[in-house]
Order: C-alpha cells, then structure tokens, then sequence
C-alpha cells in the first residue's frame, strides 16, 4: 500500500500545531505510517512578497519550498502518494499592502504551479498531487488582533469561498471547534494570534479528520468505495475493489496484484491516469462522458449516453450502450460490441473485431488496416479507410459508402447498393452486386462494373483511368473524364466510349464497340464483334473472329489492323459513308493502295487503311454499301 505524504504549510500557526498534528496522523496512520512535509514561513502573505510588492514567488518563499520540500520527500518515500495539504495562513494578508480580492487567484496559482512543477518532475497519476485535497483552517474572528487588521473578514470570506467552489478544497472554522469544545477567547489563544496548546489539540484533530473525510483507504479486502458527491481519494489493496466515481477529481491509487479491481463513474474516467492496475470500467448514468483504459486488458462498458470509449494499451474489450458511442484503441486486439445508437469504431490492429446487431443504428468503421465489414457485421454500414498505407476495404449485405485514404486501395462493396469514395491513391472500385455508385479521386483508378444499374463518377485532371465491364457501358452516361473501357467475361455486351481518345477493349463474346468522339482505340476479342467510331483517328483491331467494321461521314482517318478479305462474315461497313454508292464507285474513285496497304478515300480527307492488303485481294463480298 502506498505511504501516505501529508504536507502541513502555512504561517507561524502552522508551526504552533506541528505537534499535534503528527499526533493526530499518528492516531490515523500510526506511527511510522506516514510522511509530514513541514513548509511555513512566519508572517508570509499570499497576495504580497514582504516588501509590499505583488510578486512574492520567489527563491526561498513559501511556492518554492513547498514544492522542493515536497519532491524531496517523494523521492526518499518509495511509493509515497500525497494524500493532501494543511493549510494554516492567512494573517499575513488581512493588513497594509495587501490585496483580499486577490487572494483566492493567489492560492489557486500557488496549487496548481505546485501539482504542476510535480507532473514535470514524476510524472502524470504518480504523485496523487493532482486529486489531492487541501484543508485550509480559516481565520478565527476571535483571534484577539483580529479586531486591528482591516482585511480579517475579507480574507476569512475568500477562504470559505474557495471551498464553496473547488471540490478539492475543504475549510474548518475553528470558532466552530472553540465552540463545540467550550474554548473562550482566552483559553482559545496564547497571545494576538497564536492558538493555544490545548486549543491546538482539537484544532489538529479536526483538521486530520478533515483530510480523512477527503481520502478513503481500505485494508487488505474487497472493499466498496460509495459515492459520496465529493472529490475523494481512494486507495485498494489485496482484494477485488469496487471504485464508484462521481466527481472529476475523485482519485484512485490501486498496486500491482491487489486483485481485479472494478470503477463504476459517472463521470469521465480515465483508468490511465489514476493505476495502471485497475482492470474494468463502467459508466453510469445518461450522461454524454468518456472512458479510457490503460495497458491492462481492459474491460470497458459504456452508458445510455453517447460515449468515447478508447481502450488504450492491452487487448481490450469495449461495450457501447444506447447512446452514439465511440470506440478506440490505441494498440491491441480489441473486442468492440456496439450498441442501439449511431456508432463509430476505430480500428487500428488486424485482431480487432466488431459485434453490431440488427437495428442498432447508422454504424461507421474507421480503419488503419484492411478491414472486411462482412467478416465482423452485417449491420454495419461505412467504412473510412485512414493514413496513407495501401489497404483494401470490403463491405457487406448492407448499401454500404466506402471510403478509401491517401494511399492505393482495393474497394469492394460486397452485396447491396453500395457507394465507394475513392482517395488520392492508384485506386481499384469493386462490387459483387447490386447498382453502385463509385467515385474516383486523383490516382489512376481501375473501376469494375457488374451491374446496369452502377454509375461511375469520375472528375477532370483525376489519372489515367480504367472501366471493367460485365455489362453494356457507355463511359458517356458516366464521366468525360474515364480514359480505358475494357469488357471481362464470355457475354455478348457493347461497349461504348467519350470523347476523350478511349481505348476499349472486347471479351471472348460478340461486342458491339464505339468509341464515339476522340481518336479511339478499339480491340475486340475472341467473338465476332462490330467495331465502330464516330469521327476522329482510331484504330481497329478485330480480333479472331469474323468482325465488321463500320464507318460513318466525317471518319477521320483510320486504321485497320487486321482485316481478312473474302472471310465470311468479316466486312467493311460504309453503308453510313455518304462519298461512296457502291463498289464499283469505290474502285473508280475512292481505292487505291499505298505502301503496301489498300486506302479508302472518302474524297473530304478522311480515309481507311487496311493494314497489309492489297487491292486486289479485296471483291464486293467484304463490304456492305
């Protein structure tokens, strides 16, 4: 169990009570059980340095020596916490120079620059200083100088202010203990300012059990720490502890192999901050709160409100509620069951898994990794993809919307209508089923089409794009900014380009080509396919089987790679080329060869080149007019 530091600081009464306040700790703790830092400085004022100056945080001045006197101890106290501060002062600032209205800022400003400069030197959650409370013992308006100093009351006010306001600040009015105990004025002081030694008994005793009231510690069983409204702190042992929280500044000290230990809050709770040996959190409640693990295997389980629930370190399991949860980790593989709100779970490890049911919400996956919504649910609806990294991202039954990141992703949205985003990366956008909607970003993405229903958009200046198509395309009802369309599969589908110069490709069926506007590229496969363009310079290449290539007015010029005179089946169509009636009218005037090749001549600057043949070799039977 840790040994329990208390510091006592303050003025000349603080000094006054030292003996008996070690003799209260002692009836608390035991003697031998504890630490006393002792800080106090004689007349030494919060809101003035001694000259009267405003500035009094100096070398050697109570800030000062709290603090060093304070890491002194910690560091000679092997597993020494810091339960909390006897504050003693105040007479130093009820006359002269002095500032009563900036006496709370003053004693906020001397805390916090204490627990902070004990952060910097230990560390965050070590020290116990960040939740530990401070009881200030109030000025006595018996005190027989109290009458001469004409901030007394103002300053008295302002220290019950301070505990009105901050949980971590508690006042004891000692008249109220004179009172109790039957002191008068006289038997209360031993001169203008200074208690009395038996005076100073009761105070000390009620000022420890202050202190006590404020920090709860259990013995070697399974204890319950209640809530109790008020900033406690709360230190286990041995046995299987259970924490309830209900205050942010509630603080909980918990050893390594003092069993499994549990927190209720209702409050944000980090376990982190307080023990690295703490195994399970619960929120409760309805209010919106977070909870956060720490390098154990945590579990964490959240309310009916909406919560951030990040496992931390270990190989967490996190249970969302009814509200809009969040679930994180920052390494593990993690267990994340989700509830009836709109969810979100980050992903970051290959070994982490969702459970989301039926009716439970619009739930959102942001993934690291490559990740497979139909692998953990088939109720979950978006996956982000995140970083830069080449991953994939798979959906499931649901209509899914896939992102991808920066890097170069493989999307699949698995079943259903389904949109997928593509990010800046060399892209590739895949579904199994279902009409989609798949959007490209800046890299050279590869989009695959297997429904009639799928639309692609894609944006200008966005790469070197590619369609592949299980079904009829027309890039034109898509985008003007796809480049590549090549058909996949045996059917008997066409494919159509834009005005971009396309290059399209056939499958083993019989296609139906077009590259409409641009100067096209057009490859059929191994069935009989039809192989057309509208205007610009493009190139035919049939393929195996009997092809008909088909020219209309304003052809450009063309070229012809692979035409076979006198197959059946295999033609020239100019049946839509105005120029040329009939085939004597295209040996008389539009016929000729050049450089080994037959050239068809519309007489406007358009032409055909068959590609190796002669005209010889060529009779009516291979056009159609």
């Amino acid at each position: 169990m840790p040994t329990p530091i208390i510091i006592l600081a303050g003025q000349s009464n603080a000094s006054r009570l030292s003996d008996e306040i070690v003799s209260a700790l002692d009836r608390t703790y035991g003697a031998g059980q504890y630490r006393l830092v002792e800080v106090y400085a004689g007349g030494a004022p919060l809101t003035r340095d001694r000259g009267g100056n405003p500035d009094w945080a100096t070398q050697g001045e109570l800030p000062d020596m709290l603090l060093q006197r304070s890491i002194e101890a910690l560091r000679s106290t092997p597993g020494g916490q810091i339960v909390g501060t006897i504050w003693v002062q105040g007479e130093g600032d009820t006359f002269g120079s002095s500032r009563p209205g900036a006496y709370a800022g003053a004693f906020n400003a001397l805390f916090d620059g204490f627990r902070q400069g004990l952060v910097a030197e230990f560390g965050a959650g070590v020290t116990g200083a960040e939740g530990a409370p401070v009881v200030i013992s109030e000025l006595s308006a018996r005190a027989p100088s109290a009458g001469g100093r004409e901030f007394w009351e103002a300053i008295t006010h302002a220290q019950q202010q301070l505990a009105a306001v901050d949980p971590l600040v508690v006042s004891v009015d000692p008249d109220d203990i004179a009172q109790r105990s039957g002191f008068e004025q006289g038997t209360m002081f031993s001169d203008g300012l200074h208690y009395s030694d038996a005076f100073s008994r009761d105070l000390a005793s009620a000022l420890i059990g202050a202190l006590d009231d404020m920090y709860v510690q259990d013995a070697a069983r399974d204890d319950h720490f209640r809530r109790d409204g008020i900033a406690t702190r709360m230190a286990g042992h041995t046995g299987d502890d259970r924490y309830d929280v209900d205050h942010r500044r509630d603080s909980i000290a918990e050893e390594a192999g003092e069993g499994y230990d549990l927190v209720y809050s209702w409050v944000s709770f980090s376990l982190r901050d307080h023990s690295q040996h703490l195994e399970a959190l619960t929120l409760r409640g309805a209010a919106d709160i977070d909870a956060t693990g720490n390098g154990r295997n945590n579990l964490i389980i959240g309310n009916s409100g909406g919560n951030q629930l990040n496992g931390a370190w270990g190989d967490d399991t996190l249970i969302g509620g009814a509200g809009n949860d969040s679930f994180r980790d920052n390494a593990g593989a993690d267990r994340m069951l989700g509830g009836a709100g709109n969810d979100a779970y980050f992903v970051d490890d290959h070994g982490d898994q969702i459970v989301e049911l039926a009716g439970e919400g619009y739930d959102r996956v942001f993934s690291r990794v490559s990740f497979e919504l139909r692998q953990h649910s088939q109720h979950l609806e978006a996956l982000t993809l995140q970083g830069d990294a080449d991953i994939n991202g798979i959906g499931n039954g649901q209509a899914n919307t896939i992102i991808g990141n920066s890097g170069s992703n493989f999307l699949n949205g698995a079943w259903g209508d389904d949109t997928l985003v593509a990010g800046a990366g060399d892209d590739t956008l895949r579904d199994s089923n279902g009409a989609d909607l798949l959007m490209g970003g800046r890299g050279n993405d590869v989009y695959h089409i297997d429904d009639r229903g799928d639309r692609i958009v894609e944006l200008a200046g966005e790469g070197d794009d590619l369609v592949v198509a299980l079904v009829d395309t027309d890039l034109r009802q898509h985008s003007q900014h796809l480049e590549t369309l090549t058909l996949a599969g045996s059917a008997d589908i066409s494919g159509t380009g834009n005005a971009l110069d396309n290059a399209i490709y056939g499958n083993d069926g019989n296609n139906r080509l077009h590259g409409a506007w641009g100067n096209d590229t057009l490859v059929g496969g191994a069935g009989n396919d039809r192989l057309s363009d509208s205007r610009g310079n493009d190139l035919f290449q049939g393929g195996p089987g009997q092809d008909v290539f088909v020219f209309y007015d304003g052809f450009g010029v063309d070229l012809v790679t692979d035409f076979e005179p006198d197959r059946r089946g295999e033609v020239i169509d100019l049946r839509a080329v105005s120029a040329i009636t009939g085939f004597d009218d295209l040996l008389a005037s539009h016929l000729r060869s050049f450089g080994g090749n037959a050239v068809i001549e519309d007489g406007a600057g358009n032409m055909i080149v068959l590609q190796g043949i002669e005209v010889s070799d060529l009779s009516a039977n291979d056009f159609l007019f």
